[in-house]
């Protein structure tokens, strides 16, 4: 797991002791806890392999040990035994919007509501919008994120997909079968919702099934493709190819619909067979991608465009990080960032960016440390000094406004004038 899972999964583990009453004070070292890890820079599996956990500031014993769990194993003893003493599906409701820690105890202990289907009734039945802190609004709410739960259980955010995948791609590319992986499918494409993780491997399956036995103590489906399960959920699907058709089986493996069905005919065209799992018999080693489409006679698409496009009447390509000029929409410790203004922009130089939009918070979100107009108008002028300082590079005013909840914005019309550019964002009050 990455920070930002381990993040999430020892605040479920703050929010699960709240629901039982827990020792408040272990509770809150949970929270503050799973916020350092969100922000920290480094990943904790690194920490963890370099035995410098112990040295993170509010981490201790305990926690560490949850971290470990985590980051190598999928999760502590502690979050079974939690989840032991709590009604099975109640810490489901604790993904909803709309509900904190707080509201989920009270449904439970008020209302015995302890499950989606339980909350769901209540909902439907307009119980819920009679209960004292809900109302019609938030059960109309709810109604549309259990049907979107329900829709989506198996999907998995594109972020989360990736690093899943590449963690399997550097455990499983060690096996004495595996002479070739790579990522395909859904993910390959930069799907935004992944319900699997698609691996394409050069090896003998018997080899290949022997090994992650022998190694792992995995024992996948007999099927093709072999299917794992990840400690997240998603399911891990494990196709072979020999070196003969591994490319060609890469380019039909990924998709999606549309271009598979050009590629499907022109293979027909070329009389080259196939059977029901995709497997063809032609001899693709030695060529790249492209150079296979081109002798297919089919125009070579980047995988992240191939679920919309088949064909593109001229060559385009996909936005490349050489391409990205700057960033509008930046924090740094005059708010609630990690970074100095300076550190800032050198590190955007760095990156061979040739602007910076600085967009602190406003005064509304204090707890983000949000500029108050003499703080702006001081900021100003540190970045003026900075413009100076870096003539090749620019640094725009900016400012992230609260969008209050009468609809004003967080500063009057003067100051905003100021500002090269204003992003307004609603935080609370919705």
């Amino acid at each position: 797991m990455n920070n930002s899972q381990i993040s999430a999964r020892v605040t479920r583990l703050a929010a699960m002791m709240t629901l039982l009453d827990e020792n408040p004070y272990k509770i809150r070292a949970f929270e503050k806890a799973a916020l350092i890890i969100e922000n920290h820079p480094e990943e904790m599996g690194v920490l963890i392999d370099e035995d410098r956990l112990k040295d993170i500031k509010g981490i201790g014993v305990s926690l560490a040990n949850i971290i470990l769990y985590y980051a190598k194993s999928g999760g502590p003893v502690y979050e079974k035994e939690l989840e032991s003493r709590l009604p099975p599906g109640l810490p489901d409701l604790l993904s909803l919007p709309g509900l904190g820690v707080k509201k989920v105890q009270i449904l439970w202990q008020d209302h015995q509501i302890n499950s989606l289907n339980s909350l769901e009734i209540a909902c439907k039945t307009e119980a819920l919008s009679r209960w004292k802190g809900f109302g019609p609004k938030l059960a109309i709410q709810l109604l549309k994120a259990i049907d979107f739960q329900a829709k989506h259980a198996r999907d998995f955010h594109l972020d989360i997909a990736v690093n899943v995948g590449k963690a399997w791609l550097e455990k499983l590319s060690g096996l004495p079968s595996v002479k070739r992986i790579e990522l395909t499918g859904q993910l390959r494409r930069g799907n935004e919702l992944i319900q699997s993780i698609d691996l394409l491997i050069e090896a003998n399956p018997e080899a290949l099934k022997e090994n992650l036995k022998a190694h792992f103590a995995l024992e996948p489906t007999s099927s093709e493709p072999m299917i794992l399960t990840d400690t997240t959920g998603l399911h891990i699907n494990l196709w072979t190819a020999d070196a003969v058709d591994f490319q060609l089986r890469q380019l039909m493996l990924t998709g999606g619909d549309s271009y598979l069905n050009r590629i499907e005919s022109a293979l027909l065209l070329k009389g080259i067979s196939q059977n029901s799992e995709s497997s063809v018999s032609f001899d693709s080693s030695g060529m790249t991608e492209p150079e296979l489409c081109d002798w297919l006679g089919i125009q070579w698409i980047e995988p992240e465009l191939r679920d919309h496009f088949s064909t593109f009447s001229v060559d385009r390509s996909l936005i490349q990080n050489q391409d990205i000029k700057g960033v509008i929409h930046a924090h740094s410790t005059w708010s609630d960032g990690k970074n100095s203004l300076q550190q800032m922009v050198q590190g955007a130089i760095d990156l061979g960016y040739q602007y910076l939009g600085i967009s602190e918070h406003s005064q509304a979100p204090y707890y983000a440390n949000g500029l108050k107009p003499d703080r702006v108008k001081a900021q100003w002028d540190r970045i003026a000094e900075l413009n100076e300082q870096y003539p090749d590079f620019h640094i725009f005013k900016g400012i992230e406004t609260d969008i209050l909840s009468d609809g004003r914005l967080d500063f009057d019309e003067d100051l905003l004038a100021g500002f090269d550019f204003v992003i307004a964002s609603i935080h609370s009050h919705f």
